[in-house]
């Protein structure tokens, strides 16, 4: 016979397995889209991205976002680049929805807006020479050459642009 603490236990694991099940239905969890709302989301809701690549001075190409706005009649405002944290990407920018994600508010509020990346991550994966999947010196980079490399070839880019 069971022990008491195991019934329980299990009556929990039970309880909260149910709870997700019904929370995140299976059609939910079996469609591709759930698993890249943050990205799917903008052209979901109108906004336009257009794709750029920046070669940085030691040969890292950075795929940047100029973010066109929702109904933006008025003159554009002046550029503004956002970058993200360490280990992320552009999209952390619409992850909050419309309304909240600070992408949405700026490119619709007619803002020149760019979505800079940092070498690394899946949108900044590239070199000119260094293959990352074979070459490991593509990796020995740290937050010194992205502030010293992708940063200035970023603003070089965006204002060459504008």
């Amino acid at each position: 016979m069971a022990s008491k603490a195991r019934v329980t236990f299990n009556v929990l694991l039970a309880a909260l397995i149910i709870e997700n099940i019904l929370r995140f239905p299976l059609v939910t969890l079996i469609n591709n889209s759930f698993n890249s709302t943050a990205y799917r989301s903008p052209e979901f809701y109108g906004i336009n991205l257009q794709e750029h690549n920046v070669t940085t001075e030691d040969g890292y190409i950075l795929k940047i976002f100029r973010v066109s706005g929702r109904n933006c009649v008025v003159k554009k405002r002046p550029p503004v680049i956002l970058m993200h944290g360490l280990l992320q990407s552009s999209d952390v920018w619409f992850d909050a929805g419309p309304g909240a994600g600070l992408a949405y508010l700026l490119s619709d509020a007619c803002y020149d807006l760019w979505l800079g990346n940092q070498r690394g991550n899946y949108h900044a994966k590239r070199h000119l020479i260094l293959d990352p999947d074979r070459n490991p010196h593509f990796w020995h980079f740290s937050v010194d050459e992205i502030g010293f490399y992708d940063i200035p070839a970023t603003i070089d880019y965006v204002l060459k642009a504008t």
